[in-house]
């Protein structure tokens, strides 16, 4: 038996005036979870199906069972009812099932939702004394008659649905006969389904995220069976059974199902698992993991992201990877960072080559210029569900399926606005392209008005030239002189991969000098474009050899040399310098000594250096990033100065009867003295031979000493008596 749910949740949401993302926000789920439950790519689970009957005001059994009418009522001078039977079923058994059953897939048991818009019914009228009804018997249901009915309801006429019992009893038996068959059939085909996938390997399933990518000279769609269809010039290999696609200039990713991700770019994403979204940036790929995570290669500066947590999107350009949180906060690495790192509230996020935009939750958008562009005035969009910038073009998606496109291009503009009932949209540069809720896809090239009344241009703009390249130590800028009529440029460089610079809108780009490998020849074309191609052909390429020589930066001379010795040794010590990682020393010319600090020591014990000595002395700044040269050398004449040495001295004095008076603490310079300077008053040397000494280290000694001899006392000799006469 057909699904007709689809049907019924599009009928009762447009009966209620309610849009898409309305349903999905009082139902707390993904708008585009119940996008797929409308357009039958998947089945909700029971307590969903609960939730919605409860929404709607419908009993949950008229909500499964197809012999069930639910009659949608106006009021009487409205003139018009709907009668809906919807798919059978059994409340009891529906009752029975576990709320917490995850949805089942439905792929080759529920139909598919082209096969259940099959057949018109003639409306059936009903007497005129009575309110004016039109039964649908929706198991021939047509899309347009639903359409027709429900939307031409005016605001305040609806009521709540009446729900009609069915007065055959034998076809209610019949009904729950049908619902149970059909409830095991739903949980065979489910388990046999279990059984043979891997889902512990089926990481991602096909959402609406990433759908449709476009880079410059192709264009990626995964279609409604979850093929990959490609248009232009594209290398395929490797991209199948994909979830997701992203790209970016000429690079591009995809999302397996297994959480894998594949690229066309050398960066090294063959490792990652556990993926569950992609962004393609010029030269890099980010992903966001399972766990709210997210990871990045190809590119140093774009791929700072290594403590961003709980992210639930993630978005790449030129250097640029964006990211946005649960909390709806934005996480920036890159150019840009400082314009974008403090946005809140924001929903969703598109980058071009030139700009931003961002999708609020409140559902407008504002645009943030790269690089110094030009600003672009979004203040006119409101209650928009998608975004997507380009160069020279920026468009809209609105929740109601109308895009709304701001770019100076008045033909591309009209095209793009003659499309309608639009599901995705995508712009690269100025190329605009959609898949519509029927999963068509258009591209602005293919559907561009023209005037039928005008000719093909045969007049081409003239070559570039004055082409002209100057470098850096970042990039290599390129110039050239303006073409009459010419409104943008394109540039490639056959680096690997080739580098290609499109819509450039003066006359001068740049690429990083990464990019390119110093002393290797490359060939640069430059092609000039018109924005109006019916007056005049593009360019023939402008080809130029280029010879590139990476671009160095001398490091800037040392200062202030200056020397200090001591006893051993004589260091020689200068001021760092910027970037310098090692000095080069040369004393007396010669050979240079190459050293990693500010100071270079020579053992004076082995040169054998006498005080006063003159030596000359050369330093030079080196660096081991190659895009710095060595410096000049810097040079001085030094003179060695032999350091004066002081040592500590403790002096005791011992005579025969013990130490004599107090110790004498002494600071004295290396050299000879003499003990009897030192001698306590009253006392002598005992051996006076031996009173020098000498000074060489710190030291203690002993000096024997003794009383000094007392002077010796003159005595007189007594007079002679004298005799008498």
């Amino acid at each position: 038996m057909k699904n007709r749910l689809p049907e019924k949740l599009t009928l009762l949401r447009k009966y209620y005036g309610y849009s898409q993302s309305d349903i999905s926000e009082k139902l707390d789920i993904p708008v585009t979870e119940y996008m797929n439950w409308e357009n039958g790519n998947s089945i909700c689970n029971i307590q969903q199906l609960k939730r919605l009957a409860d929404l709607f005001k419908v009993p949950l059994d008229a909500m499964a069972d197809n012999t069930k009418t639910i009659v949608l009522t106006k009021k009487k001078e409205m003139a018009d009812n709907i009668d809906i039977p919807f798919m059978s079923g059994k409340t009891s058994l529906l009752d029975e099932i576990d709320p917490a059953d995850n949805m089942l897939p439905v792929d080759g048991v529920l139909p598919s939702r082209e096969e259940s818009y099959t057949k018109q019914v003639p409306l059936v009228k009903e007497p005129e004394n009575m309110e004016e009804t039109r039964v649908v018997d929706t198991q021939q249901f047509q899309k347009t008659l639903a359409n027709e009915i429900v939307d031409d309801l005016p605001t305040g006429a609806i009521t709540e649905p009446v729900y009609e019992e069915p007065k055959d009893p034998e076809k209610k038996k019949n009904s729950i006969v049908v619902m149970l068959v059909t409830a095991i059939a739903v949980v065979a085909v489910a388990a046999i389904f279990l059984l043979l996938s891997d889902h512990k390997q089926d990481v991602n399933t096909l959402t609406e995220v990433n759908r449709l990518a476009q880079g410059d000279g192709f264009t990626l769609y995964i279609n409604q069976n979850g093929e990959l269809e490609t248009k232009g010039t594209f290398g395929s290999s490797g991209f199948s059974d994909l979830v997701q696609v992203s790209a970016f200039g000429s690079h591009a990713t995809g999302l397996k199902k297994n959480g894998t991700v594949v690229s066309n770019q050398k960066e090294n994403v063959s490792e990652w698992k556990d993926i569950t979204m992609i962004a393609a940036g010029t030269t890099h790929t980010a992903g966001l993991k399972k766990d709210g995570t997210v990871v990045c290669a190809g590119s140093d500066t774009a791929c700072k992201v290594g403590e961003w947590t709980n992210i639930r999107s993630v978005y790449a350009g030129d250097e640029l990877t964006v990211a946005i949180d649960q909390s709806n906060a934005l996480h920036v690495s890159g150019k840009g960072e400082e314009l974008l790192q403090n946005l809140q509230a924001v929903k969703s996020i598109s980058i071009s080559k030139t700009g931003v935009i961002a999708l609020m939750t409140d559902g407008t958008a504002s645009y943030y210029a790269l690089d110094g562009g030009e600003s672009v005035d979004l203040s006119s969009w409101k209650s928009i569900e998608k975004v997507a910038a380009g160069d020279g073009v920026n468009i809209a998606l609105m929740k109601n399926g109308m895009l709304n496109v701001i770019s100076d291009d008045s033909s591309l503009k009209k095209a793009i606005l003659s499309w309608t009932d639009i599901r995705f949209v995508d712009v690269n540069g100025k190329q605009v392209a959609i898949v519509d809720n029927d999963w068509n896809m258009h591209i602005s090239d293919e559907a561009a008005v023209s005037d039928p009344e005008s000719s093909e241009p045969t007049e081409k703009l003239a070559t570039v030239g004055g082409v002209s390249f100057s470098e850096t130590t970042a990039n290599i800028v390129i110039k050239w002189n303006p073409v009459v009529n010419a409104d943008y440029y394109e540039v490639s460089i056959d680096t690997d991969p080739v580098t290609n610079l499109a819509n450039i809108g003066s006359t001068s780009t740049s690429i990083p000098a990464s990019a390119l490998e110093s002393g290797h020849e490359y060939i640069v074309n430059i092609i000039a474009y018109p924005n109006d191609e019916k007056d005049y052909l593009p360019s023939d390429p402008a080809m130029i050899r280029y010879s590139y020589t990476a671009k160095t930066i001398p490091l800037g001379a040392v200062r202030n040399i200056t020397a200090v010795a001591d006893k051993t040794s004589w260091t020689i010590m200068w001021d760092s310098v910027e970037h310098a990682d090692y000095y080069l020393v040369s004393l007396d010319g010669a050979e240079e000594v190459k050293v990693g600090s500010t100071e270079y020591v020579i053992d004076t014990e082995q040169v054998q250096y006498y005080n006063g000595s003159q030596h000359n002395i050369s330093v030079r700044a080196g660096s081991n990033d190659s895009k710095y040269t060595e410096s000049d050398a810097s040079r001085s004449s030094l003179t060695y100065e032999m350091p004066i040495m002081e040592y500590n001295v403790t002096l005791t004095f011992v005579a025969e009867f013990g130490r004599v008076g107090d110790p004498k603490y002494l600071t004295l310079e290396e050299g000879t003295y003499l003990k009897s300077t030192y001698v306590p008053e009253g006392y002598e040397l005992v051996n006076p031979a031996e009173d020098e000494f000498m000074v060489e280290s710190d030291m203690e000694m002993e000096i024997l000493v003794m009383p000094e001899a007392p002077e010796p006392v003159e005595t007189k000799e007594p007079a002679e008596e004298g005799g008498g006469e």
